[in-house]
């Protein structure tokens, strides 16, 4: 009996070992992981602090992420703006044109 206990107590141990192995693993795929992204999203390498923070609150790379791309966004908004309003006042000119040539136009 004493010899089933001892076997399945290691066995016990054994599983308990691979699961804390298998656990530091991905805890250590997850921050490679989370950092690459950081790095991704900031273009940059990242500060020892910057590597500590984004892994105790991974939260923060997708906070950045989404500033980026509302940024990102809101620039290209306003380009489109710009170049529509540019494009409204070049017709605006070619219709003052067209109208100045049609008053002046020699009558027939």
């Amino acid at each position: 009996m004493t010899n089933l206990l001892g076997s399945l107590l290691k066995q016990y141990e054994a599983s308990c070992s691979r699961f804390q192995a298998t656990e530091s693993d991905i805890r250590n795929i997850m921050a490679e992981r989370i950092l690459r992204g950081a790095q991704i999203v900031l273009d940059r390498p990242l500060t020892a602090d910057e590597k500590r923070d984004f892994i105790n609150d991974p939260q923060k790379v997708q906070m950045i992420y989404q500033d980026k791309l509302t940024v990102g966004a809101s620039e290209k908004l306003k380009n489109c703006i710009r170049d529509i309003d540019d494009r409204h006042k070049d017709i605006m000119r070619l219709e003052k044109v067209f109208l100045n040539k049609l008053e002046h136009k020699p009558s027939t």
